[in-house]
């Protein structure tokens, strides 16, 4: 696992499983409830790390997905169906997880939306609009053990909506995975520096 925080007042987990290019996986875990936020590597990577961090996966309550690109959903399909596990995403990301996973149960798939609270077992789920070039992108706060945890992921840049949505989180992650003067003269073609350096 790449990064863990704990708070010594709850029982709480907020544990990066993976997260890079090549894969994002978070958890979000208390006495009762444990919430997996993308599987964006093979499920059998996320079981192994789960294991590590002293979680059965067949304990995971859900999926919440941030948006639909590869490194965020490809484990979701066989996690899903392995485990019977929940998805939930806002309606345009869903529709990517099943182009992706279209053997996804029915009954797994869960529509979501940036205007209402979630509960899922003993947390509670605010999602939030994050600047993104995807379909439709979210990030998550979660309300465990009377204190707020947050997941922005692929953000283009920082809203007042953001600000507002991460104000008086416990912990927060959020992706600042680039530097202007390395990537201005780095090696990348043109047209991916000014994705990169974009506002999604």
């Amino acid at each position: 696992m790449v990064w863990e925080q704990t708070s010594k007042e709850s029982m709480t987990k907020f544990l990066s499983l993976y997260s890079s290019s090549s894969g994002n996986s978070i958890l979000i875990s208390n006495d009762d409830t444990n919430i997996l936020i993308d599987a964006g590597v093979s499920a059998a990577k996320i079981s192994a790390s789960l294991n590590e961090a002293g979680i059965d996966p067949e304990t995971i309550d859900a999926i919440l997905v941030t948006h639909e690109h590869s490194d965020h959903i490809s484990g979701i399909r066989v996690l899903s169906k392995k485990y019977n596990i929940p998805v939930y995403a806002n309606a345009p990301t869903m529709e990517g997880v099943l182009k992706s996973a279209p053997s996804l149960a029915p009954g797994l798939a869960h529509i979501i939306s940036a205007s209402n609270i979630y509960d899922i077992r003993s947390m509670r789920v605010k999602p939030f609009v994050t600047p993104h070039d995807s379909a439709a992108s979210f990030g998550y706060v979660i309300e465990s053990d009377d204190k707020k945890y947050a997941v922005a992921t692929d953000t283009g840049c920082i809203t007042k909506a953001m600000l507002s949505a991460l104000a008086g989180c416990e912990a927060v992650v959020i992706e600042a995975n680039h530097d202007v003067k390395m990537l201005s003269d780095g090696t990348y073609p043109y047209p991916l520096k000014r994705r990169i350096l974009s506002d999604t």
